[in-house]
């Protein structure tokens, strides 16, 4: 019922043994990782459940470009009160501020999401 076009099978391991140099993550550790991955999944669920078939590229340009230059003001602002730590690689601050600005840059820029916006407003 449901999601036809989706390959889901129900996997069965009865009795499976997997040699601990084969095991991924941190033993014992697997259903809260699991948990983890579904956090990104829930985005897109939530976009099905509320798609009503009309044009949503601007709310979608909206919420990343919101959330993209918020990350990347918050992380800036951390790495600023940290002082001269905050650029060094000793505490995670730099890394932070890298990994929130590159979601300003891929799946375009936030240039392009405002042009998206804008257009949908009617502004030229």
């Amino acid at each position: 019922m449901g999601i036809r076009g989706s390959a889901t099978y129900e996997l069965v391991f009865t009795d499976c043994k997997i040699p601990k140099e084969n095991v991924l993550g941190e033993f014992g550790k697997g259903f809260k990782m699991a948990l983890m991955t579904l956090d990104g999944g829930r985005i897109g669920v939530a976009a099905q459940a509320k798609q009503d078939h009309e044009p949503f590229l601007h709310l979608a340009a909206m919420g990343k470009l919101y959330a993209a230059e918020d990350a990347t003001n918050v992380t800036r602002r951390c790495a600023q009160l940290a002082s001269y730590d905050g650029c060094s690689r000793e505490l995670p601050f730099e890394r932070y501020m890298r990994d929130a600005k590159i979601t300003e840059i891929y799946e375009e820029t936030s240039e392009v999401q405002r042009m998206v916006i804008s257009s949908y407003m009617g502004i030229k």
